[in-house]
């Protein structure tokens, strides 16, 4: 049976994005999308990300990783119809950390 997974990383400032293709991410934390469709996973995420030009970094085949902007994660939450309960923290101006969406299959 395949699993699907999307969520949001929110991780301290990366200064090479090529980390994000690594496995392991450093403190990061998860941040629940609620509302995702079911199967839900890279695939889709990263045709949103193709249609705006956005970087997409893969882990594996199966697992993706698109760092967005607070405006970014805006538009992808009402794209897709979910919800994100920390979305105005993340716009508040002194937020300094990255946002990152993680989609899986597996």
């Amino acid at each position: 049976m395949t699993m699907f997974s999307c969520s949001l990383l929110v991780v301290d400032p990366i200064a090479d994005l090529q980390t994000l293709e690594n496995s392991a991410l450093p403190n990061a934390r998860h941040v629940s999308l609620a509302g995702l469709p079911y199967r839900f996973g890279p695939s889709e995420v990263s045709v949103w990300a193709r249609k705006r030009a956005i970087d997409i970094y893969y882990v594996d085949n199966c697992w993706v990783r698109v760092p967005v902007t607070p405006e970014e994660l805006r538009i992808f939450l009402h794209d897709m119809g979910a919800t994100c309960s920390e979305l105005t923290t993340f716009s508040e101006p002194d937020f300094r950390q990255s946002l990152i969406i993680d989609a899986d299959e597996f």
